[in-house]
């Protein structure tokens, strides 16, 4: 598989370095707040319970043997 780098161009997926689903928000930062229950539930769904879809979907890769950022692809 070839993956673009806006930075570097067409690159061989060897390259990158899968970092998960492009759509997930991050939850708010966390400085700040009350550390409750809920709280710590947000941030567990967030790291750890993600959908599988089917189809087409946004991906985040990290051009980890290039210049180092990251970008989505579809």
């Amino acid at each position: 598989m070839r993956i673009e780098c806006c930075y570097c161009g067409v690159r061989s997926s060897e390259e990158f370095s899968y970092l998960g689903d492009a759509s997930v928000a991050r939850p708010e930062d966390p400085r700040g707040q009350t550390e409750t229950d809920a709280v710590r539930q947000h941030w567990h769904d967030y790291v750890y319970l993600r959908d599988n879809p089917a189809g087409p979907h946004r991906e985040l890769w990290q051009h980890v043997s290039g210049c180092r950022l990251a970008g989505s692809d579809a």
